[in-house]
């Protein structure tokens, strides 16, 4: 692959001037000395980045069923209902919400979506934050449209 490279370049009228270089193999080398630095993003960095706006970065959030109703709203990595009541929290920042109690409550999906899914892993008692206080109404977000369920999920069910 070198060798090909240093013969292209070699041959070639019009180079690239990498580092102020005219022999071709000073332009080889600089393509091996320059190359490494570029890295490709990597798609699971991305969906990491993705989990932790889903988990923690964005301040206030709306959650909508899978009709497209408004059924919570996230501050912080608070979860709270349409009156404002204390419904659950995100534990460990990746989606997952839990009850007061600990109990599993359902996982924000597709940025704006919360579903239940029946067959998700115990993770172990989160813990109890503590009582988040009322935060405030955050206003009517409207209707967000259709949205299927993936495999496996229902919609969650809020007691009133």
């Amino acid at each position: 692959m070198v060798a090909r490279a240093l013969a292209h370049a070699t041959e070639s009228t019009t180079r690239p001037n990498l580092l102020n270089s005219h022999s071709g193999v000073d332009y080889v080398e600089s393509i091996l000395l320059v190359a490494p630095i570029y890295k490709m993003p990597d798609v699971s960095q991305e969906t990491k980045k993705d989990k932790m706006i889903l988990g923690a970065i964005v301040d206030s959030q709306f959650l909508f069923n899978s009709a497209g109703e408004w059924v919570a709203h996230r501050v912080g990595s608070h979860l709270f209902d349409t009156d404002g009541n204390w419904i659950g929290w995100l534990p460990w920042n990746d989606g997952d919400a839990v009850t007061p109690e600990g109990e599993y409550l359902g996982t924000i999906v597709v940025g704006d979506r919360i579903y239940r899914f029946g067959n998700r892993p115990y993770k172990g008692y989160p813990g109890y934050p503590g009582y988040p206080g009322y935060p405030g109404y955050p206003g009517y977000p409207g209707f967000a449209g259709y949205s299927p369920l993936p495999p496996m999920a229902t919609d969650i069910v809020l007691k009133k």
